[in-house]
């Protein structure tokens, strides 16, 4: 099974299955998401749980031995001001990771956070914002001279939150920061931050990128789950090798011309309509789509680097622009309107293939997938188990999701998909008796 398919709870359906976010989770989901069937996928795009988000959480990384620390009281409990960052990112757009009526992806990074009407929220929370009280990072957290490590989330002290990155001119020692959950409106204040490498400042109120001068040497930028509409002004930090900008308004894909160092990329949960303006981008290892309004995979014929594409929840109705990408591992194409599997010709090197939740009712166009472990073909139109011989020469298939297929209603469906295809050792959630 492959190592991004979350735990199930009490569904028998992949988790990622189980609703519609942005990257899978690893091992639990990223964001909420709610379930949308094949005939509301017309309604997508709009806000959304998270698959990839799969909802998120902050995982511990490394922390930084030499540089002086600060604490400060989130929720009750002391956190340490020091990183705080995973090496992976959990999207908000992953395909697995999400239940059944909300939930969302691995996106790695593990934001703790269902957002069903997140959108609504920020609205609120945006109308407030100029009258709440002026709360700056210092304030809440001593800034040591020398710091590296600079990390607030949520609720400081049980009722403060950062609303303003004020007083951080002096910081130029800052390699990381971290404001997340907070009521920051605008991308100010940062123009001293000269030796900051990695800006996380997921679930805020930031309407803008206003991405000054000194940050062009940020490779990690995490703007999750606020109210951007353009994401042109990412042209001024070449040096990107992680961005997410998951769960926002983006319409289109700007400002990535020069970013050739790029390696991830999450846009999961936004209003995109086509796929542009990555051609440069040839680095690019992992590209999260989930929850656009996207209706043609195409533009990322030159990312031939690419391992995980995610395109699921958005409005396609075929398979096709993978010519070339021979290096895909991993594809999350569930909850569009696909009619049938063709167009995988060039994906030798697939272990995962996640087709949920479309109109396909046959196996046509898989027989040469040898390194298919796993194939997710929940919620689909497939009638009859003689169609299943076709997934014989799948000789590394060991899990398969069929459930919600007509031909499921049979009272020993599994019984005989394990007779036609003895490699299998899950069947949906179920473990193959042998």
């Amino acid at each position: 099974m492959s190592e991004f398919e979350a735990e199930r709870g009490n569904s028998t359906e992949p988790e990622h299955l189980q609703g519609v976010g942005m990257m899978p989770a690893i091992p639990q989901p990223d964001a909420g998401a709610a379930t949308e069937s094949v005939g509301e996928i017309e309604a997508q795009g709009e806000a959304h749980d998270g698959g990839g988000a799969e909802g998120k959480g902050q995982a511990a990384g490394d922390i930084s031995k030499e540089a002086p620390t600060a604490s400060v009281e989130t929720g009750g409990q002391e956190e340490e001001h020091t990183t705080c960052l995973t090496e992976g990112h959990e999207s908000c757009s992953g395909a697995a990771g999400m239940k059944e009526g909300g939930e969302a992806h691995d996106h790695h990074h593990g934001h703790g956070c269902s957002h069903e009407g997140h959108d609504h929220d920020h609205e609120m929370v945006e109308s407030h914002v100029g009258t709440l009280e002026l709360v700056r990072p210092g304030d809440v957290v001593e800034l040591v001279e020398g710091m590296q490590d600079l990390y607030i989330m949520g609720t400081v002290d049980g009722f403060q939150k950062v609303t303003k990155m004020d007083g951080l001119q002096d910081m130029s020692s800052l390699t990381e920061m971290t404001l997340q959950s907070c009521l920051i409106a605008k991308m100010e204040g940062l123009e001293g931050l000269t030796s900051l490498t990695r800006l996380t400042l997921y679930d805020n109120q930031i309407l803008s990128l206003n991405i000054p001068p000194s940050l062009s040497g940020l490779t990690y930028l995490d703007m999750s789950y606020n109210l951007v509409k353009s994401t042109a002004p990412i042209a001024g930090c070449p040096l990107l090798d992680e961005a997410f900008v998951a769960q926002n308004r983006v319409r289109a894909i700007e400002g990535f011309e020069g970013l050739t160092r790029l390696r991830k990329l999450d846009l999961g949960a936004n209003r995109i309509r086509a796929i542009t303006g990555l051609e440069a981008c040839t680095l690019l290892e992992e590209l999260w789509l989930g929850k656009n309004k996207i209706t043609q995979i195409g533009g990322i014929s030159t990312l031939v680097r690419l391992k995980r594409l995610d395109v699921q929840s958005n409005r396609l109705t075929a398979i096709e622009g993978l010519e070339g990408l021979t290096e895909l591992r991993e594809l999350y194409l569930s909850h569009n309107v696909i009619e049938n599997a063709h167009g995988l010709e060039s994906q030798v090197n697939l272990d995962t293939l996640d087709l949920s939740r479309n109109k396909i009712d046959s196996f046509d166009g898989l027989q040469h997938l040898g390194q298919l472990t796993d194939l997710w073909m929940s919620g689909n139109l497939i009638s009859t188990f003689e169609s299943v011989d076709a997934l014989k020469p799948l000789g590394s298939l060991t899990c398969l999701y069929l459930e919600h297929n007509p031909l499921y209603t049979d009272f020993e469906y599994r019984k005989r998909l394990a007779v036609v295809l003895p490699t299998l050792t899950q069947i949906d959630a179920t473990a193959v008796a042998r």
